[in-house]
C-alpha cells in the first residue's frame, strides 16, 4: 500500500492549521468543538502519526509518561506494539511541535488520569477513543480534498503510517 506523496502530505498538513468552521460531516459542530484547543489536540495526534508513525491502537494506549520531548530531540515509547513488543521511535521536529502546543492546552484543565488524547467536548476528560481517532483523520482527508483526486485518496491512520514508512526510505 502507498503513502501519501509530497504534495497530498502538504494539502493534509494545511488542514490542521486552522480550525474548522464549516461543516462536513454529519454530525453538527459547535464553537466548542472547533476551539484552537481541539484543533491542537487533533494536531498533535496526526502529526504524532504522520511523522512518529505508530498504529492507531498504539496512539490510543499512549501515556503522558510514555514520551519524552526534548528541545532538540524526542522519543516516543510503545508499551504494547503488534505482538506485545516494546519500541521507542525517534520524534521529529514537526511531531514534537504539536505534541508540545497539545500538552500546554492538556494543562489547563484537571485531568485526574495520564491518557494523552482525551475527549474535550463534555468535560469528562475520558481516553479519546480509537474511533475518534480514526473519524478525525478522515475528516481532515476529506476537508484537504485528497478524496476528490483522481484516483480518490482515502486517509486513513494506517495511510499515514504507509507515509511515514515512505519518508524513511526516500530520506535514505
Amino acid at each position: 500500500p502507498k503513502g501519501l506523496d509530497d504534495a497530498q502530505r502538504a494539502q493534509f498538513e494545511f488542514v490542521l492549521l486552522s480550525p474548522w468552521l464549516d461543516k462536513v460531516t454529519k454530525r453538527k459542530r459547535t464553537r466548542e468543538t472547533l476551539s484552537p484547543k481541539r484543533l491542537a489536540r487533533d494536531k498533535a495526534i496526526a502529526f504524532l502519526m504522520l511523522y512518529g508513525g505508530p498504529r492507531v491502537e498504539e496512539t490510543y494506549a499512549l501515556n503522558l509518561s510514555d514520551i519524552e520531548i526534548y528541545p532538540r530531540s524526542g522519543m516516543l515509547h510503545i508499551r504494547k506494539g503488534k505482538n506485545a513488543k516494546e519500541r521507542d521511535v525517534p520524534l521529529p521536529k514537526a511531531a514534537r511541535e504539536a505534541l508540545t502546543e497539545w500538552l500546554k492546552v492538556r494543562s489547563e484543565y484537571s485531568i485526574i488520569h495520564d491518557a494523552l488524547f482525551v475527549e474535550l467536548r463534555r468535560g469528562t476528560f475520558k481516553r479519546l477513543s480509537m474511533r475518534s481517532m480514526q473519524m478525525m483523520i478522515v475528516e481532515a482527508g476529506q476537508r484537504a480534498g485528497l478524496d476528490r483526486l483522481e484516483p480518490p485518496v482515502t486517509v486513513t491512520p494506517h495511510i499515514l503510517r504507509h507515509t511515514y514508512l515512505y519518508m524513511l526510505r526516500k530520506a535514505g
